[in-house]
């Protein structure tokens, strides 16, 4: 009896420590010279540069800590895509209703050349290797930036 109890427990215990979470891929072609926005409250942002002409966007839409919220499947990414401009945006309009706005773990690969502007609340941000403009605005986030030269 005491065998099964514990079996239930943990049971129950896996089923809500397993919290929803939703994943994004998008790729983007970009010209070199184009740029890369991304608006986003809550998470991490990790940009690393290539020498290829397109942005490559994987993402992750997880709890931050509720696991009853229904704040993941509400939540998206919206996208507005150009070959001069990509605009990447966190888009939980519905927190205020949930009650938590969900974590947004971001890793993108872009231009190496490409300029980089982002607007933030409370991630951690890192970026490497960008050879460009650099707008970088956060309120509670913090920024690593290594290989910069723009």
């Amino acid at each position: 009896m005491l065998l099964r109890s514990l079996v239930l427990i943990s049971t129950a215990a896996g089923i809500l420590a397993a919290a929803d979470a939703k994943d994004i891929h998008k790729t983007f072609p970009l010209d070199s010279r184009g740029s890369v926005n991304i608006d986003t409250y809550k998470g991490s942002i990790h940009v690393t540069t290539w020498d290829q002409n397109e942005v490559d966007v994987s993402g992750r839409i997880e709890e931050d800590g509720d696991v009853f919220s229904q704040s993941v499947k509400r939540a998206d990414v919206r996208f507005d895509a150009s070959p001069r401009e990509i605009r990447i945006k966190s888009d939980s309009q519905w927190f205020f209703l949930d009650g938590v706005s969900p974590l947004y773990q971001y890793t993108i690969k872009m231009p190496r050349t490409a300029i980089l502007r982002i607007k933030d609340y409370k991630s951690e941000s890192d970026i490497s290797d960008l050879s460009s403009d650099l707008q970088f605005e956060t309120y509670k986030g913090s920024l690593q930036l290594r290989n910069f030269s723009g």
